[in-house]
C-alpha cells in the first residue's frame, strides 16, 4: 500500500487539487486492500475504508489512469464511485462501491490498469490561522479490470511465476508473455543487492539498471517478489537467459 503526501495553504478547497510531494504512513483512513481486481461480469466491486483517528474525517475518492498529478475533475474513466466523498466518523468505516460503466471499450484479450485515490481531508479547527499549513494524505492502490477471458485468478499466479528474465549490458529485462499484469516488490541478485520492483505489463517487458555490485550475466540466479490477488508477496528463483 503506497501512501502519498501533500502540503495545503490556508483554503479547503486545496484538498482537491493536491500535489503530491512524498510518501508517509500516517493517514487515519485506511483502505481495507493493497489493490483491486475487478472482474468483467462483476455488477460493482466493493472496498472498505476505515478511521483510525479520534475525530471525524472526509475522503474524497476518484480513480485515474496512472498520472498521480491528475486532477480528478478532468479525468474520464469508465467507473463511477460511489460515494465520491466520505465522512467517516472516529473509529468508524465506510464502503466504496466501484461499478464499471462500460463507457469506453476495453481490451478483452488483456487486462487494464488503473489507481484508485483516497484523499483523507482532516478537520479544520475553528480557531485556526490562516498562515497554518495543513497535511493531507492520499492514498493510491491499482485496480485492474480483467476480462472474463482470462480465466481465473489461479492463471495470474501462474503469469507472475512465468516471467522471463534476460540480461543486456547494465541491465536486466523481465518478459511477460501473460495478459495479466505483473506486479513486482523488488529483484534481487540472490546476494542480499536488490533494486526496487515495478509492474510488467501484459505482453511487454520491463527493464531494471541493478547497481554496480549486482550480477546478472546470462546463467546466473535472478530472485524477484511479486504480489498476488491478496495483496500476499511471493518470491520467486529464476535463472537468467
Amino acid at each position: 500500500m503506497v501512501r502519498l503526501k501533500g502540503v495545503l495553504i490556508t483554503r479547503l478547497a486545496f484538498f482537491l487539487s493536491l500535489s503530491v510531494i512524498s510518501q508517509t504512513s500516517l493517514a487515519n483512513v485506511v483502505v481495507g486492500a493493497t489493490r483491486i481486481i475487478y472482474p468483467e461480469l462483476q455488477k460493482e466491486v466493493t472496498v472498505k475504508l476505515s478511521n483510525n483517528e479520534g475525530s471525524p474525517v472526509l475522503a474524497q475518492t476518484w480513480i485515474d489512469k496512472g498520472d498521480v498529478n491528475a486532477q480528478p475533475e478532468k479525468l474520464q474513466v469508465p467507473f463511477i464511485i460511489m460515494p465520491p466523498i466520505n465522512r467517516i466518523d472516529a473509529g468508524k468505516s465506510q464502503t466504496l462501491r466501484i461499478t464499471y460503466t462500460g463507457s469506453s471499450t476495453l481490451p478483452s484479450n488483456k487486462e487494464t490498469a488503473f489507481w484508485l485515490n483516497v484523499l483523507e481531508i482532516p478537520p479544520v479547527g475553528k480557531n485556526r490561522s490562516p498562515n497554518k499549513l495543513q497535511i493531507a494524505f492520499r492514498t493510491r492502490i491499482k485496480l485492474f479490470y480483467r476480462p472474463e477471458s482470462l480465466g481465473k485468478a489461479d492463471k495470474a499466479i501462474a503469469a507472475a511465476e512465468s516471467l522471463e528474465w534476460a540480461s543486456m549490458g547494465k541491465t536486466i529485462i523481465a518478459k511477460n508473455n501473460s495478459p495479466f499484469y505483473v506486479s513486482l516488490v523488488s529483484v534481487s541478485d540472490g546476494s542480499g543487492h536488490s533494486v526496487e520492483g515495478e509492474m510488467v505489463p501484459p505482453f511487454g517487458e520491463t527493464t531494471f539498471t541493478p547497481s554496480s555490485s549486482m550480477k546478472f550475466s546470462p546463467g546466473a540466479k535472478v530472485s524477484y517478489e511479486y504480489v498476488n490477488d491478496w495483496g500476499a508477496v511471493k518470491s520467486i528463483n529464476k535463472n537468467v537467459k
